[in-house]
């Protein structure tokens, strides 16, 4: 029975010394799988947020980037919109000034000092004959009038341009935003829950199953001892062993083998869910990094548009005072060119009107001679028709039959009751402000 008993003794050792070496892998094993399975579900998570979250993200980012591209155009063509308009009235103010310049006054204007008042003009002009071909419409403007007015529009436009430039230095913060957006955006990847589950379904299978070969490591190590305890009683002669429960030992000694066997299949299938769970630790890993940088890179780019934005808010802020200003004195100018543009009109009418009022009055006086001197003639002629009657026949007719017979016709003189006094323009003037005219209608 003893020689029995040590034939059981090692196969025993070598089978429970071949289970341990496996079940300490086993259990190496497990803990890595443990590990690698709690870092994907801890990790999996935040992950799915952000490979959700992060393309939203970008999305929002090209939006508000669009959006400040949007303000930058518009404020853009608003503040172009004033320096075209600038140029214009500029241009439209010299060619006026121009006009006046060119237009020579008439010498019958200039022969004294006189006081000239309007609403945009008050100065004296003492003009003398020897200046009297150097005078012009212009002579006659306020130069502050305009000049003050031009001056106070170019300084806006200065800090329109001031503020343009503004817009350029914070539009170039952000001309690359959509080129780091475009490399921000990695390959999509699916992260589902169903794809946990499914792994973590594996993982349990596996860990029951290590538990079960844990209890038949157990069970071995039992054996074992038992084996040893059977064998040490019987070499002291302290018990009989019968051959039923050497059969025991027997068969337990025999499934050491199918259990190692199966230990050995596990050991494989254990460190394939192993692997794969490792594999999907280290994906999970990479690519959480990979979207937290990417997820922080976006921040960035966000606040890159916020402050551009907050500052072109600002600058939009500033140049819609400044244009509001500009429209005002723009405003402002062009009234005082549309008046300059009426001074020269004026001034052709008022030469015709002086040349009018000439002819009126050399059309007066013509009348008032024919008239006086028409007068004088019926009146001379009827003193001497009386003279005639009284010659031919007074002497027939009593003195107290007509006592007024001899008396002379009544008598009519006209007068100048008041002066017209006005200066006449030349020929050559009225012909001209006649063709003037003429080309302005």
């Amino acid at each position: 029975m003893l020689k029995k008993l040590y034939s059981l003794r090692e196969p025993t050792r070598n089978g429970l010394e071949l289970a341990s070496r496996m079940f300490k892998q086993l259990e190496t094993i497990c803990s890595k799988l443990i590990e690698d399975r709690n870092s994907v579900i801890k990790i999996h998570p935040e992950l799915s947020f952000l490979v959700t979250d992060n393309p939203t993200q970008i999305q929002t980012a090209y939006k508000a980037y669009e959006s400040a591209q949007k303000l930058f155009n518009h404020q853009t063509e608003l503040i172009q919109g004033a320096f075209e308009e600038k140029n214009t009235v500029f241009y439209e103010m010299e060619t006026v000034l121009g006009l006046l310049k060119n237009k020579s006054i008439d010498k019958c204007f200039l022969e004294k000092k006189k006081e000239y008042k309007t609403p945009l003009v008050s100065k004296s002009i003492l003009l003398n004959q020897d200046s009297i071909n150097e005078k012009s419409l212009y002579d006659y403007v306020d130069e502050s009038s305009f000049t003050s007015l031009m001056n106070s529009i170019q300084d806006v436009v200065n800090n329109l341009q001031d503020q343009r430039n503004k817009m350029h230095h914070t539009m170039d913060k952000i001309l690359k935003v959509p080129e780091k957006l475009k490399n921000y955006e990695s390959g999509s990847i699916l992260i589902r829950a169903r794809d946990i589950n499914t792994l973590n379904e594996k993982i349990s299978l596996n860990l029951d199953l290590f538990e079960q070969f844990k209890e038949d490591y157990e069970s071995l190590v039992s054996h074992d001892n038992q084996l040893k305890q059977v064998i040490s009683q019987v070499e002291r002669n302290i018990m009989t062993l019968s051959e039923q429960d050497y059969i025991v030992l027997s068969h337990d000694t025999q499934e050491i083998g199918l259990v190692v066997g199966e230990m050995q299949d596990y050991v494989k299938s254990l460190r394939l869910i192993a692997d794969e769970t490792f594999v999907k630790s280290q994906q999970y890993s990479s690519f959480l990094d990979e979207y937290k940088n990417q997820a922080i890179m976006i921040h960035e780019v966000f606040s890159i548009i916020h402050d551009s934005i907050s500052e072109l808010v600002l600058i939009y802020d500033n140049c819609n005072i400044l244009i509001n200003q500009f429209i005002k004195l723009s405003n402002e100018l062009w009234n005082l060119i549309a008046w300059y543009q009426e001074y020269y009109v004026a001034y052709d009418e008022l030469i015709l009107e002086m040349n009018q009022r000439n002819i009126f009055r050399n059309h007066q006086q013509d009348w008032f001679n024919k008239v006086s001197t028409e007068l004088e003639k019926s009146i001379k002629d009827e003193i001497e028709r009386r003279n005639m009657f009284i010659q031919n026949l007074g002497q027939y007719l009593p003195s107290d039959l007509c006592p007024g017979i001899k008396n002379l016709p009544a008598t009519y003189s006209i007068q100048q009751t008041s002066i017209d006094e006005f200066v006449v323009p030349s020929d050559e003037s009225v012909a001209l402000a006649t063709s003037s005219l003429a080309n302005n209608s």
